[in-house]
C-alpha cells in the first residue's frame, strides 16, 4: 500500500524521484517529463514568491486546460498558497464576487487586459515562465489540512459557493485508491474544464502517481476525443454521462483503446454500458458519484461484463477514506431497502464554504456519526444488498396528480429503454395551471414518442409517465459536458 505524503506537493516530489525521465505532461504543442516539469514549477514558485504571493494565499488562476495551468498550480502549491481555478469564459460579475468572497490579491492569466478595473494584481503566465528568478523559493510548512483549491459549485440559483479543499483530500481520492489502480504505465486524457472538479481526478491521479496527463486544451468534440485517445495511447479517461451516452450510443470503438472509463455527473444508462462492454470487452466502466464538497468521487461502482446490473446502474461503494451514513430525518440509520440522505465523512470532506455561506448546516459535527466534520449530501439513496443506489435529490420531487414523483427515477427508466441515447425529465405546468412532467429524450435509431410512453407505461406508475414526451435530434451540453437543462427547459 502506498502512504500518503506530508501534502500534495511532496507527493509530486516523490513521483519526480521516482520516475524523473518519464513524460508527466502530453500536449499537442510539447512533452514535459517529470524533471522538466519540476524545474519550472520550482523557477516558477520563486517568481511567484518575488511578487509577494505567501502561504495562505488565493489566487485565481484564468486559464485554459493546458501545460502552463499545470505549473502554476503546482507553483502555489509549492509556495503554500490556495489556488482558484475558474474557466475563460466566466462572466464579470462572477469573476468580481468570487475574488472579492475569497479576497484573492492575484489573477494568473494569460491576458492581463481581460480584467479591467478589478483592483487585482494581474500576473502573466507567460512572461513569469520566462523570467529567471534571483534566488529559490523559500521553504514552506503545509499540512495536510491546508487548503489546496477552491472551487465554486454551479448552484442552479444565486450565487455558487465556494468549496474549500484540503491537501488531504486530493491525496485521499488518488492515491492508493481503490475504485482504480493509477499506474506509471498510466495514460490519463484530460477533459474537464479546470473549474469543474472532474479535472482534480484527472490531474492528480497521473501527478501523484508518476503516470502521463494527456492535456487536450480545445474545445471538447467527440471526434477530436476519437483520434487523440488512440494517437496518444490514453488509457483512463473520465467523462460527463451526458457525453459518455452519446459516444457509447453511437461510437463505443471509440473506447476501445482504454483500460478504464470513467463516468458520472447524472444517471448512466444500463443499456449504453452494456453496448460498451459488448465493443470493448477488456473496458471497466465506472460509475462515479459525488458532490464537490466531498472531493470528486464519495462512491463508485466497477463495472465489467460480469458485474454490469441489468437494470438500474448503482453508485456503489464509498472510496477509500471515505465513510458514509444513510440517514432519516432524526439522523437515525436507516434499515438496509429504505430510502435515506446520504452523510459522507472521512477524508474527503472539505473544510467548508468560503465565508459565511453554509446556511443549510450542510458541514457540522455530531458525535454519534463521527468525531470529524460530516457533509449532508441533500441526495436520496438506499443500499440494497450492500450497494448504494441513488434515488435523486430530496429537493427533486415533485408532486403531479397528487402524487410525489421522483424525476431521477422516471429518467433512470427512461434509460432502461435500450434506444434511449439521452433524457432529461423536467416539471411543466399544463393548459389548467397543474403540475406535468415533460421529457426530453435523443435516440439511437428512429422512434416515435408514442411508443416511448408505452413502453414506459409498462415499467412505472401511470401517473409517473411524462405529459409529454418529445424527441429531439440532439442535445446541447454546457462547458462542463453536462446536458444543458435550462435550454431544454426553455424550449
Amino acid at each position: 500500500m502506498k502512504s500518503a505524503a506530508e501534502n500534495v506537493y511532496t507527493q509530486f516530489e516523490l513521483s519526480v524521484a521516482k520516475h524523473p525521465d518519464r513524460i508527466a505532461l502530453d500536449s499537442d504543442k510539447q512533452q514535459l517529463s517529470y524533471r522538466t516539469l519540476y524545474q519550472s514549477v520550482e523557477q516558477l514558485a520563486a517568481v511567484l514568491s518575488e511578487q509577494g504571493i505567501t502561504q495562505q494565499d488565493v489566487v485565481l488562476v484564468k486559464l485554459e486546460r493546458s501545460i502552463e495551468f499545470i505549473t502554476a498550480v503546482l507553483a502555489l502549491l509549492r509556495v503554500g498558497a490556495t489556488y482558484l481555478p475558474v474557466s475563460n469564459k466566466l462572466n464579470e460579475s462572477d469573476l468580481s464576487f468570487m475574488l472579492q468572497e475569497t479576497q484573492a490579491r492575484f489573477v494568473i492569466c494569460t491576458d492581463v487586459t481581460s480584467l479591467p478595473g478589478m483592483g487585482i494584481e494581474v500576473l502573466d503566465i507567460v512572461d513569469m515562465l520566462a523570467q529567471q528568478p534571483t534566488q529559490s523559493a523559500p521553504g514552506v510548512t503545509r499540512s495536510r489540512e491546508a487548503c489546496a483549491y477552491i472551487m465554486y459549485t454551479s448552484g442552479s440559483t444565486g450565487r455558487p459557493k465556494g468549496v474549500r479543499v484540503p491537501d488531504r483530500a486530493i491525496q485521499r481520492l488518488v492515491v492508493d485508491s481503490d475504485y482504480i489502480q493509477i499506474t506509471p504505465e498510466d495514460a490519463i486524457y484530460m477533459t474537464a474544464d479546470i473549474s469543474f472538479d472532474a479535472a482534480t481526478f484527472e490531474i492528480w491521479g497521473a501527478l501523484l502517481n508518476g503516470a502521463r496527463l494527456i492535456i487536450d486544451g480545445a474545445e471538447f468534440s467527440p471526434t477530436r476525443f476519437m483520434r487523440n485517445v488512440a494517437a496518444k495511447n490514453a488509457t483512463i479517461a473520465w467523462l460527463t454521462s451526458g457525453l459518455f451516452h452519446m459516444l457509447g450510443a453511437n461510437r463505443p470503438e471509440v473506447f476501445r483503446p482504454l483500460r478504464a472509463i470513467l463516468a458520472g455527473g447524472d444517471v448512466l444508462s444500463s443499456a449504453v454500458i452494456r453496448s460498451v462492454l459488448n465493443t470493448c470487452p477488456d473496458l471497466t466502466v465506472i460509475n462515479g458519484y459525488g458532490p464537490t464538497e466531498n472531493t470528486t468521487f464519495t462512491c463508485c461502482y466497477v463495472m465489467d461484463d460480469v458485474t454490469l446490473p441489468q437494470d438500474n446502474v448503482p453508485i456503489g461503494y464509498p472510496i477509500r477514506g471515505t465513510h458514509i451514513a444513510i440517514l432519516d430525518d432524526e439522523l437515525e440509520h436507516v434499515s438496509d431497502g429504505e430510502s435515506g440522505i446520504l452523510y459522507a465523512y472521512g477524508d474527503g470532506v472539505a473544510l467548508g464554504y468560503v465565508g459565511d455561506r453554509d446556511k443549510d448546516n450542510a458541514f457540522f459535527y455530531n458525535e454519534k456519526i463521527s468525531s470529524g466534520l460530516i457533509y449532508r449530501t441533500g441526495d436520496k439513496v438506499k443500499r440494497v444488498n450492500g450497494k448504494i443506489h441513488f434515488l435523486g435529490r430530496e429537493d427533486n420531487l415533485v408532486k403531479v396528480r397528487g402524487y410525489r414523483v421522483s424525476m431521477e427515477f422516471v429518467t433512470e427508466k427512461l434509460y432502461q429503454l435500450d434506444y434511449i441515447e439521452n433524457a432529461f425529465v423536467h416539471l411543466i405546468k399544463d393548459h389548467a395551471g397543474n403540475n406535468a412532467l415533460s421529457a426530453k429524450v435523443t435516440t439511437k435509431k428512429p422512434v416515435s414518442s408514442k411508443l416511448i410512453k408505452q413502453e414506459l407505461a409498462t415499467m412505472i406508475s401511470p401517473y409517473m409517465v411524462p405529459d409529454i414526451i418529445e424527441v429531439k435530434e440532439k442535445f446541447s451540453l454546457n462547458k462542463n459536458g453536462k446536458i444543458a437543462k435550462n435550454q431544454l427547459i426553455e424550449v
